[in-house]
């Protein structure tokens, strides 16, 4: 993975290949951690690729509604 601040840019540098391989043997894994701040950031908190923002779900978030 290379992090490039500067350009705003998150790259994961295998190939294709690989990566079909990877997404093709990947299992989710149970959460270790169920309550506390920790579960919630794990909940709530977006991967890199959208920002690594804390989001509320839609029916908390009083900017989009129900």
């Amino acid at each position: 993975i290379s992090i490039d601040i500067p350009n705003n840019r998150l790259d994961l540098e295998v190939s294709d290949e690989e990566l079909a391989e990877r997404r093709k043997a990947w299992k989710p894994r149970k959460p270790k951690i169920t309550t506390g701040y920790l579960a919630r950031y794990q909940a709530l908190v977006t991967s890199g690729n959208r920002g690594a923002i804390l989001e509320l779900p839609k029916e908390l978030d009083p900017e989009q509604g129900e």
